[in-house]
């Protein structure tokens, strides 16, 4: 139910670039206003914990996502060797973060991510839920969300997650796509459902990675992908009677 390794690795490490950005920005402005603050005394600008980790966390996001092997997925783990997930420091520096941020639905994100990335399949799920407590129309948190118990072999919770995403937005390209994934893992799979959600991932934009894979899917169950029902008739259908 997964994209290929390469194409997993990309939408991962942009993702994640995504946030580092958000981040460098945020911990460096962070650094320079405690240097600024603690001019003239004693205080070290080291001792402002959160500052540090911001930009320890951007810094190693960084390396990471540009070339760095041993972020890729495919990189066996050896639970013996401290040093062979490079999300480790990342990991702690943004639980720092988080500690001191709980309610910041960014940085819970960018943990839950991190940590479904680094094959803690259990540990992001409280923070999801966290997350969509404080910003319940967030699609994108839901979307990941639904992947992680996806992830974790929660398919019911996972496939409601996914439904509720839809309700909010019919057009995420993302939860049309991992829903069909979900159907077509599902045991036995439900390829008639998978092909609807295809179809609808692949004709909401054809250009996009999601968009050919879904089209790749379609041909490979031997679905043509011309001429799927319009958006608005296939959610109406599913989500009518459905409560927010």
């Amino acid at each position: 139910m997964k994209l290929t390794k390469e194409a997993e690795m990309y939408i991962r490490r942009s993702v994640i670039a995504a946030f580092a950005v958000g981040i460098i920005v945020a911990g460096a402005i962070g650094w320079f206003a405690v240097q600024i603050s603690n001019s003239g005394t004693e205080e070290s600008v080291t001792d402002d914990s959160i500052a540090l980790a911001r930009l320890t966390v951007a810094a190693e996001i960084a390396t990471s996502v540009s070339f760095a092997p041993s972020f890729d997925d495919s990189t066996p783990i050896d639970p013996t060797d401290p040093y062979v997930d490079a999300n480790n420091d990342i990991i702690t520096a943004q639980q720092t973060i988080v500690a001191e941020n709980p309610n910041d639905v960014e940085n819970l994100l960018l943990l839950a991510n991190l940590l479904g990335n680094s094959d803690h399949l259990d540990e992001p799920i409280p923070l999801y839920e966290k997350a969509l407590q404080i910003a319940p129309e967030d699609v994108d948190a839901r979307v990941s969300f639904a992947r992680a118990l996806a992830d974790g072999d929660e398919l019911e919770r996972s496939e409601m997650e996914f439904l509720n995403a839809l309700e909010r937005d019919a057009d995420s390209q993302q939860a049309n796509y991992y829903l069909a994934e979900l159907y077509l893992a599902w045991t036995p799979p439900r390829v008639q459902e998978a092909v609807t959600f295809y179809e609808q991932a692949a004709q909401i934009d054809p250009g996009t990675l999601i968009g050919e894979r879904s089209a790749e899917q379609l041909e490979m169950l031997g679905t043509p992908e011309a001429s799927p029902a319009p958006l608005s008739m296939v959610h109406a259908s599913l989500f009518g009677s459905r409560s927010v």
